[in-house]
Parts: C-alpha cells; structure tokens; sequence
C-alpha cells in the first residue's frame, strides 16, 4: 500500500515521474534517483524565512517560516529582558558615528536642501540593509543568527521600563524634584517647572511613543521583512531623531528622514 501511494504520489507531483517510475529499481538506482525533485526541493526548503513551504501533495504550507519567526521573536525578547542594551559599543553609536561624517560630506558636496537629505539617508541606511539581506541568503543558521541579534538590539523594552520606572517611583514618594530629574532623560523639553501631574503626563508621553519606536514597530517590522525590515526601521528612527527637527539647519535636510521615518 505505501509503495502504491509513493507511486502514485510521484506519478502527480513533477513532469517525469511517469517515465521514471517505469525504469527498474536497478537502473533507477544507477542513475542516482533515489528521491524525488519534489523530495529534494522540500530538503532544500526545510529552513524557510519568509517563504512558504510546499508539502508532499504540492500545497503550500507556511508552518517552517512561521515557527521560526515566533522562536526569533521569543529568542530576541529574552535577550532584551535578560541583558539590555549593551553599555559598551552598541552599534547604533557606530551608526550615528557614520550618519554624521555622511551629514558632513553631504553638506559640504552637495548642499543643504531636501535633495542632499535624501541622498544622506539612502547612503547611511540602505547598504547596511542590503548588507543584512545578502549575508542572510548564505545559510539558514546566518540567517537565524541576524534574525535574533538584529531584533534583540532593536528592542528596547527593557531599557524604557529602566528608565520609566524611577519616575513612577519619585511620584509614588512625592519627591517631585527627583522625578522632575528623571523625566528630563525622557523629554526634550524643559522639566524645571512641571508639576506632578505634568511629570506624570511626560513619563506617559513618552512611554506610548517610544513603546512604539523601541518595541512595537521593530516587532511588526521583523514579521513583515525579517532582519532586513527591523535594520531599516531602526536605523530610519535614529536618523529621524538626529536629523528630523524643524530648525534652520535641519528644516530641509532633515524632511527626507522624518517623513521616512513617519511613513513607517
């Protein structure tokens, strides 16, 4: 019954199984068919990002990319829980490092305006993108390897709630000029003379909208694009947060960056 199910199975599934399901097993075997081309595609395909898997009777079964997307997604957030951000050469640091010689090259070659902008942030961004794309097709243990550090050094749930909870607990114990310190790491704007009830309003501000920079976004960007969606968006919002304030400096050279960066 299964040597009849096999035939049948190889008879439907690829052009050609007819005529090689007819040679004898010695002359099958002399000619190295032993497995299928559709056996040998799914082998080939067993570790999958992003792509859909084909099954035995030539359906599309998305469960390999799926699974490994959910174990990269549980990796990274553990990372992020156990260790943090590194205190020691993140590579973000390197990358504003490498935005600002570009700001300066940009500038003094090209100019100022909305054109030299976007040319800066195609040239810091997309060649780590690219980068990050291409060593991903070298092995599906690569792959996995970018998967989890990329996003585990995008996240930063860990590093926000560091920095969220000594507010909370300076307003728990009154002590407003304490909290006025602490949400000052959070805003840009001047905390000296908050009230508790505006240190608390800050704190929330800034949790909703840096819980979606540093956690949402990188989540749904590496379930939609893998590595490669979860390095554009953060190195997107980094420029964002160097380039795009509305001041005469950046006006026109930020707008290419911030508008990016709010398109995703």
């Amino acid at each position: 019954v299964v040597g009849q199910v096999l035939r049948l199975e190889r008879r439907h599934t690829y052009p050609g199984a007819r005529e090689q399901a007819a040679q004898p097993r010695h002359q099958r075997a002399l000619a190295g068919i032993r497995r299928s081309p559709l056996d040998h595609q799914r082998l080939r395909h067993v570790r999958l990002r992003g792509r859909k898997a084909p099954d035995y009777n030539g359906r599309l079964r998305p469960f390999p990319a799926v699974m490994s997307l959910l174990l990269a997604t549980v990796f990274a957030l553990a990372l992020d829980r156990l260790f943090g951000e590194p205190p020691r050469w993140h590579p973000l640091v390197g990358f504003g490092r490498w935005a600002a010689a570009l700001e300066r090259l940009v500038r003094r070659r090209i100019g100022e305006g909305i054109g030299a902008g976007m040319l800066a942030w195609a040239l810091a961004v997309l060649p780590w993108v690219g980068l990050v794309a291409v060593l991903g097709r070298v092995h599906p243990f690569v792959e996995d390897a970018l998967a989890v550090g990329c996003l585990a050094l995008a996240v930063g749930a860990r590093s926000l709630r560091e920095h969220l909870e000594p507010v909370r607990d300076a307003l728990a114990a009154g002590d407003l000029a304490s909290a006025r310190a602490r949400v000052a790491f959070l805003v840009s704007r001047d905390t000296a003379a908050m009230t508790g009830e505006d240190v608390a309003r800050a704190a929330t501000e800034s949790a909703l909208e840096n819980g979606h920079d540093a956690v949402l976004a990188p989540l749904v960007w590496f379930a939609l694009l893998g590595a490669p969606g979860v390095v554009l968006h953060r190195l997107t919002n980094t420029l964002d947060a160097m380039w795009g304030y509305r001041t005469p400096r950046y006006e026109r050279f930020g707008k290419c960056a911030a508008r990016i960066d709010d398109g995703l």
